[in-house]
């Protein structure tokens, strides 16, 4: 979203203004923000992987409710 919004009003829509522009966005965002989202794709694969089906208690073990966007979650053997 941040890196799609910073894009959007500094871009001037073209392929090479987007070329730009495009690496300024991505460094815009925080490694806290990166580190987030990966750390959630990392849980979602594990689900995929031990074949976890959808709103079973399996399934709220390993996802985890959002509750904050001003929070990272670690799980213990990720530290």
């Amino acid at each position: 979203g941040a890196a799609k919004c910073y894009t959007r009003d500094n871009c001037e829509y073209t392929i090479d203004g987007l070329l730009q522009t495009l690496p300024t966005a991505l460094s815009s965002i925080p490694n806290s923000t990166i580190h987030a989202f990966y750390h959630k794709c990392l849980q979602y694969i594990q689900v995929y992987i031990d074949k976890i089906h959808f709103a079973t208690p399996e399934y709220k073990q390993y996802l985890k409710t959002y509750k904050s966007h001003q929070h990272v979650y670690f799980l213990m053997n990720d530290m």
